[in-house]
């Protein structure tokens, strides 16, 4: 089981997405593998200072892009709806990697929430 941490669990209801930094999350799971997760709150948002359990989740589907050649169409499934398009989603990598460059590889990472705390 891998551990999918989020400044921001909010999820939406079927598929979901999030967008990952590098390839990390495209190695070693193949797509539709229906992989499972444990979704937690990060520690650097959470009131206690530590990982927090939301929810178990499992992967249905993983793809890589340079982050500037997406559209809106490929984030409609982003869990946070102020990031399903380039601009939003844009604004919060750089919020949270000072450093982001648009010309970085990216993981798109689709999953289902199974069952929720």
């Amino acid at each position: 089981m891998r551990d999918l941490y989020f400044f921001t669990p909010e999820f939406k209801e079927g598929e979901n997405l999030t967008v990952r930094r590098g390839t990390e999350w495209s190695s070693g799971i193949e797509s539709g593998s229906d992989q499972d997760l444990q979704l937690l709150k990060s520690a650097k948002t959470s009131d206690e200072g530590q990982a927090q359990f939301i929810a178990y989740g499992r992967i249905t589907n993983q793809k890589v892009f340079r982050f500037c050649d997406l559209s809106d169409v490929d984030l409609q499934n982003e869990h946070l709806s102020s990031c399903r398009t380039y601009e939003g989603l844009k604004k919060m990598m750089k919020s949270i990697y000072k450093d982001f460059d648009e010309r970085e590889l990216v993981t798109l990472l689709y999953f289902e929430v199974m069952k929720e705390k």
